[in-house]
C-alpha cells in the first residue's frame, strides 16, 4: 500500500537502478523512481505520479552526489529521455550493461554460464552515423530538434551530441535551405504544412552523405533549385531522396520514395571492405562497435574453414561476406527483396563467389536451403526461433537488442539440446539503456 501522495516532496536515499536507468528509493519498502539519481546519492524529489505498486518523482534538489557522476553534455535530451545515462561515467554505465544482462539471464534460468564483461564502443559520445530528425514550427519558424517525451513537443536542438562529426551541421543547411524555398513545416495537430523530417546517413570512413527528406505532400519544390543548393552547401552528397508520408500518424516515412540526386544508396567501408547501403537497408548506427562485434563474432565461431554456414537476417550481405574466406560456404536469409538484390551486388563487388543470398521469411529456413549448415548466424530475429534451432547445426551464434526476447529464444535453443556458452554484451549506444549481446550456442 502507497505511503506516499502525489505533489509530497521527501529527502530520499537512492539504493539502486532500473533497467531504465531510473533511480530507486524505498519509502516503507514502497519504490519510488526517479529519472538522473544515481545509487549512494540524496535527493529532494517531488512525487508525480502513484500508482497500487510504486510512485514516480521528479528530481529537484541533489542532496549528496555519487563519485560516478558526471557533468551531463546534452541537458536538452534530459528532457527526452534519449540519453538517460549521462549524468553516469561511461565505465558504470558498462558495468549497469552488464549486470541487466546478467539478472535477465539468471532470472530464467541460466545461471552456468560465462557472462563477458560488456564490450566499450571505440565512441561513447558522436558515435551514430544515421540521425533522424524531426522538423516543426516554433514561433512560425521552422525548427528542427527532438519530441520531449511527455509533452511530444519539439525541443529545438542543433547539437545532438550523438551524432558523427559532421551531421548535426548537415541537418542545419538542409533546414536552412528548404527555409529559403519557402517549404513549411509539418504541423501534427492540423496535418498542415510539409516538411515532416530530416533524415541524415553519412558513411564513417567514406564520408558519403544520405539525405532523405520527408514531406506530407507529393510536392517538395522548386527541386530544381532545392538539390543545387543542397549539392552546393555539403558537396560529398552522394544521394538525395524525396520520401512521402502522409499518415496522421507519428511514424517517421511512407511507402513512396523517389530518388530525386545522385544514388539510392551510399558507399560504407567496414573492416576494409565496401558495401552499398540503401536509405531503408538495416546498418548499425555505431560503425566502430560494428566493426568490433563482427570480430568477436569470429572469435567466438573459431572457425577451421571447411563450414557451411547460414546468416540468418542478412540485410546487405555485410556479415555473409566478411565471413566467406573463413568458410566453405554461406547463405544469407533475408525477407528484404532489395535487401537481397544489393546483398548480390556487394558480393560480387568484393569478388566473394562462396556467397549466396536468398530473400525469405526467416520462419521458412529450413526450405531456403540446401544443405545441414555447421554454423547458423542470427541477427536480431522478431520471429520465434524454432525452425533455427531445428537446422540442427552445431554452433548458432544469436544477436539480441531485446534482452526479453533473447532470454526467450535462449530458452527455445536450450530445449531443442544446445548448451548456451557464452554471452558477450555490447555497447552500441552510450548514454542509453540499450545493449546487445552475442550468444554463443553449441551441440
Amino acid at each position: 500500500m502507497s505511503t506516499v501522495t502525489k505533489n509530497e516532496k521527501l529527502e530520499l536515499e537512492f539504493i539502486d537502478l532500473t533497467f531504465k536507468g531510473m533511480g530507486v528509493a524505498k519509502v516503507d519498502g514502497f519504490p519510488v523512481f526517479v529519472e538522473g539519481v544515481l545509487p549512494g546519492e540524496k535527493a529532494v524529489v517531488k512525487i508525480d505520479r502513484v500508482t497500487s505498486r510504486y510512485a514516480f518523482g521528479e528530481l529537484v534538489e541533489l542532496k549528496s552526489r555519487s563519485s560516478e557522476r558526471v557533468e551531463v553534455k546534452a541537458k536538452h535530451q534530459s528532457l527526452t529521455s534519449i540519453a538517460p545515462l549521462q549524468h553516469i561515467s561511461y565505465e558504470k554505465q558498462l558495468e549497469f550493461k552488464t549486470k541487466l544482462v546478467k539478472d535477465a539471464l539468471s532470472k530464467e534460468g541460466f545461471t552456468d554460464v560465462e557472462v563477458r564483461e560488456t564490450m566499450a564502443s571505440p565512441l561513447d559520445w558522436h558515435y551514430r552515423n544515421k540521425t533522424v530528425i524531426p522538423v516543426r514550427s516554433i514561433d512560425k519558424k521552422m525548427v528542427t530538434g527532438i519530441l520531449d517525451r511527455k509533452t511530444r513537443h519539439l525541443v529545438p536542438v542543433d547539437n545532438f551530441k550523438m551524432n558523427n562529426e559532421g551531421i548535426d551541421e548537415i541537418v542545419t543547411k538542409v533546414k536552412d535551405i528548404l527555409v529559403e524555398f519557402n517549404e513549411k513545416p509539418y504541423d501534427q495537430r492540423t496535418h498542415t504544412g510539409n516538411i515532416r523530417h530530416i533524415i541524415v546517413r553519412k558513411g564513417f570512413y567514406t564520408d558519403e552523405v544520405m539525405i532523405t527528406i520527408v514531406t506530407r505532400s507529393k510536392s517538395l519544390f522548386p527541386v530544381s533549385k532545392i538539390v543545387p543548393a543542397i549539392i552546393d552547401a555539403i558537396p560529398n552528397t552522394v544521394s538525395i531522396i524525396h520520401n512521402v508520408n502522409g499518415a496522421k500518424t507519428a511514424q517517421v516515412m511512407g511507402d513512396l520514395s523517389e530518388v530525386i540526386y545522385g544514388e539510392s544508396f551510399i558507399v560504407e567501408r567496414i573492416l576494409d571492405e565496401s558495401f552499398l547501403v540503401p536509405s531503408t537497408s538495416f546498418l548499425r548506427a555505431n560503425t566502430l562497435q560494428s566493426e568490433a562485434m563482427i570480430n568477436t563474432i569470429f572469435g567466438l565461431l573459431n572457425l577451421e574453414g571447411n563450414e557451411s554456414v547460414v546468416d540468418v537476417n542478412s540485410s546487405v550481405g555485410i556479415l555473409s561476406i566478411l565471413m566467406a574466406d573463413k568458410v566453405k560456404r554461406i547463405v544469407g536469409i533475408d525477407v528484404v527483396d532489395d535487401n537481397v538484390e544489393i546483398a548480390e551486388v556487394n558480393a560480387e563487388n568484393n569478388g566473394v563467389s562462396n556467397v549466396k543470398f536468398v530473400q525469405g521469411h526467416p520462419g521458412n529456413v529450413n526450405e531456403l536451403i540446401e544443405f545441414s549448415p555447421q554454423v547458423v548466424v542470427v541477427d536480431s530475429p522478431r520471429e520465434t526461433v524454432e525452425n533455427i534451432a531445428a537446422l540442427n547445426s552445431d554452433k548458432i551464434v544469436y544477436i539480441g537488442g531485446d534482452i526479453a526476447k533473447m532470454t526467450q529464444d535462449l530458452g527455445c535453443f536450450i530445449e531443442s539440446g544446445y548448451k548456451l556458452e557464452v554471452v558477450q554484451p555490447v555497447d552500441m549506444a552510450p548514454q542509453t539503456t540499450q545493449v546487445e549481446s552475442i550468444c554463443l550456442l553449441s551441440k
